[in-house]
């Protein structure tokens, strides 16, 4: 549940799919289906996994009958190490996003984010492959409350994953994602972010004017969101 896409932003999803020659999505964390929803446009085999079993099962309801779609129940590491030998081989487009929130029919509130399991499950990525990680905010520094942040990674430690990966990745944050890839393609990533990237010192400015008491108004997210959606051009005025 990104900060300014509220699922995988899909601009970004086609700026990745036009540039690397990726064949497969994987994604950890189904939740309500709408990552996966825009990776079936684009994809021939998408996976998805979610330890809910609420959650899996609306999501099997959701996508019963859709070619190249396959739903996994369970722990995602345990799932991604099973599949190691084959997400290695092929590019794959990976989004990681299994934290546990406060929702509804989310799981994982015993152990809150899983992501240092789910990259040394990986453990190596194919040299066109592209790692995703959701809510970078909350790596960046400790989450703040109801998150226990004593089960979150920090971002030295992820960072310190990721590279073990692959030695041939670039790091960036973008839109509240943590990307890694390929480094033959910095200059069209630079281009991109340069065209699509929030600047968040102007929103936080702009929440600002509508002070404290209407910051902490029912409205206050719905008109930060929209704001978000304006400056990223995905809304109309």
């Amino acid at each position: 549940m990104g900060a300014v896409s509220f699922s995988l932003d899909e601009r970004m999803l086609g700026f990745f799919a036009r540039t690397l020659p990726l064949q497969v999505f994987l994604e950890t964390g189904t939740f309500e289906g709408e990552s996966l929803r825009l990776a079936c446009d684009v994809f021939d085999e998408c996976h998805s996994v979610e330890l809910s079993p609420q959650l899996y099962e609306a999501a099997s309801r959701q996508f019963a009958g859709r070619a190249g779609v396959h739903l996994h129940l369970g722990k995602s590491p345990e799932i991604l190490r099973a599949h190691r030998d084959r997400l290695a081989s092929v590019p794959v487009f990976f989004w990681l996003d299994a934290h546990w929130c406060a929702a509804e029919q989310t799981a994982g509130a015993e152990s809150q984010s899983p992501l240092m399991a789910e990259l040394e499950a990986i453990g190596k990525l194919h040299p066109q492959s592209v790692v995703l990680i959701d809510d970078a905010r909350l790596y960046l520094c400790p989450p703040p409350a109801p998150h226990r942040f004593a089960d979150w990674p920090d971002f030295h430690a992820i960072l310190t994953g990721l590279q073990a990966l692959s030695p041939n990745h670039r790091l960036m944050v973008l839109n509240d994602v943590i990307l890694f890839y390929p480094e033959i393609m910095q200059l069209e990533m630079s281009l991109f972010a340069h065209k699509h990237g929030v600047d968040w010192l102007v929103i936080a400015n702009d929440s600002r004017r509508f002070g404290p008491k209407r910051r902490r108004g029912p409205g206050f997210v719905r008109r930060t969101r929209n704001r978000l959606l304006l400056a990223l051009g995905l809304r109309k005025k």
